[in-house]
């Protein structure tokens, strides 16, 4: 995975550094970088900047992403707005931009009340609590399990199981949820 950098100058000092000696890329090569981003209007201190073993370019290539960085403190969890989901229809936006990782979404939910039920056959889905708590019931084996979570919790939760938070107080979790095979239902699906 590249190296990703916000600043240009930072980089740019690291790599005058490393370029008095061998260096990853050619001082040729930086400065023909630099002068594509300027050409098309970014200015340099805020373009993206991706290194790689011996290549320096400010698009990575289609097999390589950026690192990707989300302030889940405690402070900025608590700003995190909650929704009402008392007569919702749909599941509220993520608190962060969702991602992709490993054929899972990610993302943040932070709400009051009832999610829908899920259903997720083709994988586990994971959820950490970040602050709040909920009731988690999952139906598995003809059971239902009901815990309390908490923040700091992680909770992994098997695929082909039923399952749903509820929140009263309001919860906020960090979601890793499959991609495929997934079934929501605001109503009992066993009613």
């Amino acid at each position: 995975m590249p190296v990703f950098s916000h600043s240009l100058g930072q980089e740019e000092q690291f790599s005058r550094r490393r370029l008095s000696g061998r260096s990853w890329f050619s001082q040729q090569t930086f400065a023909e970088t630099r002068g594509n981003v300027q050409a098309a209007g970014v200015p340099h201190n805020q373009a993206p900047l991706y290194l790689s073993h011996r290549s320096a370019s400010f698009r990575p290539k289609h097999e390589e992403r950026p690192m990707i960085v989300h302030d889940l403190s405690t402070d900025a969890v608590s700003k995190m707005i909650r929704s009402n989901l008392a007569g919702a229809t749909e599941e509220p936006p993520s608190q962060i931009e969702p991602f992709d990782f490993h054929g899972c979404t990610c993302g943040v939910a932070s709400f009051i009340g009832r999610p829908p039920w899920e259903f997720h056959s083709s994988d586990d889905e994971l959820l950490h609590v970040l602050a709040g708590s909920s009731q988690l019931t999952v139906r598995q084996e003809g059971e239902e399990l009901v815990r309390t979570l908490r923040a700091g919790d992680l909770v992994i939760i098997p695929k082909g199981c039923w399952h749903r938070n509820e929140a009263p107080e309001g919860v906020t979790m960090l979601h890793m949820t499959p991609r495929e095979g997934g079934r929501h239902s605001w109503v009992d699906p066993e009613s």
